[in-house]
């Protein structure tokens, strides 16, 4: 005769390991392994992915214009390939130059194309600041490294 008020049994997950022993799946050694692996690696990439949108952030922040560094701006359209040329040259001639500041004004968002708009530039352009937050030079095209360390120079020397 069955029992009428019997609870019925939780279904588990459970299997046999090597030696004939049923294990929980959700706590046994291979599964704890796996953790301890997937964690620190989780971690890693939590982290990166921090950092990445930090300098993002920074990489974007034009509130530092007129803030007493001289600021490059690049006019920039992410999609666009001779952007992405100006873009690699500019990093190469401002490397030693600590005292310039490099922001892009990412023309397929809002404040970028606000600040394109009031520059009335195209993309492809640097705009160079000095310290004070005047435009002193406007650089259109992609521009080879040397003739563009050469503008950085200059705005680096005059202010």
């Amino acid at each position: 005769m069955k029992k009428r008020n019997a609870k019925p049994k939780k279904a588990t997950s459970s299997t046999k390991n090597k030696s004939g022993v049923t294990e929980n799946s959700l706590l046994s050694r291979r599964n704890a392994v796996r953790m301890l692996i997937a964690l620190p690696l989780a971690g890693v990439a939590g982290a990166a992915i921090h950092q990445h949108d930090k300098q993002s952030r920074i990489l974007h922040d034009l509130t530092s214009i007129g803030s007493g560094s001289p600021v490059i701006v690049q006019i920039h359209d992410p999609g666009c390939p001779k952007c992405r040329s100006l873009m690699g040259n500019a990093k190469t001639a401002l490397k030693g130059r600590d005292e310039l500041l490099y922001r892009v004004a990412d023309i397929t968002k809002g404040t970028g194309k606000q600040f394109q708009q009031k520059y009335g530039v195209s993309h492809v352009t640097l705009l160079l600041f000095n310290g004070e937050g005047r435009l002193v030079n406007t650089v259109q095209g992609v521009t080879p490294v040397q003739e563009l360390a050469e503008h950085f120079d200059a705005l680096a020397n005059a202010s």
